[in-house]
């Protein structure tokens, strides 16, 4: 027959395991874009930046604007601080859908040849 006391005791020690687990997962935030982590090529392309960046897990490089860019912008907790600007960087895209991502910006917007819309940034960017 269990002891009544080991019972309590092991459900205490797994409850306090499970809470320090989900503390651990909500702390990481996730913004829409952050600067490089790594090793970056030392090339330079036409916009300026190097061409090749390593990023964390969940983010791919940007080479036009030199930045990591969240994958999946369902992932994100808070919109980017950075301001994007440069050479690649087009004029403000219209048209554009009215709602609004969780990085801040519209979901798709029309830009000019040679420019894709990026909605984590929010910009019209380059084609490399």
């Amino acid at each position: 027959m269990l002891n009544l006391n080991k019972v309590l005791t092991i459900l205490t020690v797994v409850a306090a395991l499970n809470i320090g687990l989900s503390q651990t997962a909500v702390a990481e935030e996730m913004a829409c874009t952050i600067a490089p982590n790594g090793i970056c090529t030392m090339d330079i392309n036409a916009c300026g930046n190097a061409s090749i960046c390593t990023c964390p897990n969940g983010y791919s490089y940007n080479a036009a604007i030199a930045q990591c860019v969240i994958e999946d912008i369902a992932e994100a907790t808070s919109a980017s601080t950075i301001a994007i600007e440069g050479s690649c960087v087009g004029t403000q895209p219209v048209p554009c859908t009215r709602d609004i991502n969780r990085c801040g910006h519209p979901s798709r917007c029309m830009c000019s040849e040679g420019l894709t819309y990026n909605p984590a940034v929010g910009k019209c960017l380059k084609d490399l």
